[in-house]
């Protein structure tokens, strides 16, 4: 017998394949979208719109499809069972047209039903979405009424086959503090804990502990400019200024966009302010812990910060986060050379920034206190008087004890330490890197420990 006398079933098997084919290629087109995209949806056309709705019940969706594409494929493989046996017409020397047949069919199936859709789908998912959203909601709203017992029984079956598979729980902060604090008493048990792993975890406690006013880049050390904005225009400008460009809105003050600097290679030079990225906005108050899950909820890598009268004062980027977690505090951002930075000198003295941290300091400087007999205070007491002083950064401590703009050469004694202004300047003239050098103080009968004794002001002791 011919193969072309089965014309029907052939024609069947292909209009399941094509079937199966947009399953497959549905499936991989939406579940390669990012968080960004699906928020560009929910704002999009109608079609857009449908495609974000399903992907809100993702579990939902993905039963729905993994469903419909094994009905398809288990049709597709009767039929091709179907048409094998009358191919061969009982004879033993058919066998290997059958054999022939079985294997093209499989090839086939995979080719046109997996390899190839999920392909092309993946280069264009964005509009691959918008075109199947409207067939996947029908195909979901006829196998609706099951879903309920699909799904019983998908977990009836990971019970059985995993019995000790159990959720795991959200980690609290007092989670990671305790397990920070298990470097300080290293057994044989908890050895296995490395020292860079409980470096992430002490960073990233302190991370929740920080507000976006003290992680932001200040505004004043941006480079905000106003559209448009060419490529021309940022010529000698970028040099700096950290990882963005800032862009204001039109016709206002306020920063609106961020161009990042290692694209702008590829952009147009023309009307680069058309393809700035959109901004997150936070309050300045806020933890820098909380800041970084809204730039990842909101698939964005910049957040301007407000003050209380909803002015932007200056910008967290996401580098900046993931630079506080992962790398080592003592490192100078090389775009950034007004950034925080705090690290020993040697044994008897640290240096750090002006834009450091004050809590950074008590935290780095508490266990060294404490190894010391010749410093007249404690990391408690320290840390206390730190945490409660009105400034956050170093130069800001100095400012509010001595009560002006910081010169070469500034000095207070502050909890039995000497903060000494060894480089840079804050007034008018000059806006140099503040660097501050920090050792004991030296013992002084007449001077109460803990007092803060001020120096290079007019008028002080």
């Amino acid at each position: 017998m011919q193969l072309l006398d089965y014309w029907f079933e052939l024609t069947a098997m292909g209009m399941l394949v094509a079937v199966s084919g947009f399953f497959s290629g549905s499936e991989a087109a939406l579940f390669s979208l990012s968080r960004s995209d699906c928020a560009d949806l929910a704002k999009g056309t109608r079609g857009e719109r449908q495609a974000a709705a399903l992907l809100s019940r993702p579990e939902s969706l993905l039963t729905a499809i993994l469903f419909w594409n094994l009905l398809v494929n288990m049709a597709n493989f009767a039929l091709t069972a179907v048409v094998a046996a009358r191919f061969g017409g009982g004879e033993q020397a058919s066998s290997w047209r059958q054999a022939l047949f079985t294997v093209g069919s499989l090839a086939t199936i995979i080719l046109f039903s997996e390899v190839l859709p999920k392909s092309l789908a993946v280069i264009r998912p964005r509009w691959v979405s918008r075109a199947v959203s409207l067939p996947l909601t029908v195909a979901m709203k006829l196998v609706a009424p099951i879903l309920p017992a699909l799904q019983a029984i998908s977990d009836a079956l990971a019970r059985l086959l995993l019995p000790n598979l159990e959720a795991e729980p959200l980690m609290e902060l007092a989670d990671l503090e305790r397990a920070v604090a298990i470097q300080s008493h290293e057994t044989v048990e908890n050895e296995t804990l490395l020292i860079q792993e409980r470096q992430v975890l002490a960073r990233l406690v302190e991370l929740a502990d920080t507000t976006a006013a003290e992680m932001m880049r200040p505004r004043r050390r941006c480079l905000v400019v106003s559209p448009p904005v060419s490529l021309e225009s940022l010529r000698g400008r970028v040099d700096g200024v950290g990882e963005y460009v800032l862009v204001t809105g039109w016709g206002s003050d306020e920063i609106a966009a961020a161009l990042p600097l290692n694209r702008l290679g590829m952009l147009p030079p023309e009307r680069l302010d058309l393809r700035a990225e959109p901004l997150s906005v936070v309050p300045w108050c806020a933890p820098a812990s909380m800041t970084l899950n809204q730039l990842r909820q909101e698939g964005r890598r910049v957040a301007v910060v407000i003050n209380e009268l909803g002015e932007s004062i200056g910008v967290v980027a996401l580098e900046q986060l993931l630079d506080a977690v992962l790398r080592d505090t003592s490192r100078i951002d090389p775009n950034d050379a007004h950034g925080p930075a705090l690290a020993p000198i040697d044994d008897n003295a640290w240096a750090a920034s002006g834009e450091t941290p004050l809590k950074r300091v008590a935290k780095g400087l508490g266990p060294w206190v404490d190894a010391r007999d010749d410093v007249a205070t404690t990391s408690e007491s320290l840390t206390r008087a730190l945490v409660e002083a009105r400034s956050l950064t170093v130069a800001g401590l100095l400012q509010e004890q001595l009560q002006r703009p910081l010169h070469f050469g500034d000095e207070i004694h502050f909890e039995g330490l000497r903060w000494a202004v060894v480089g840079g300047a804050v007034d008018d003239i000059q806006d140099d890197p503040i660097a501050v050098r920090i050792e004991p103080s030296p013992r002084d009968d007449s001077h109460e420990p803990g007092a803060p004794r001020r120096e290079g002001q007019e008028g002080a002791p």
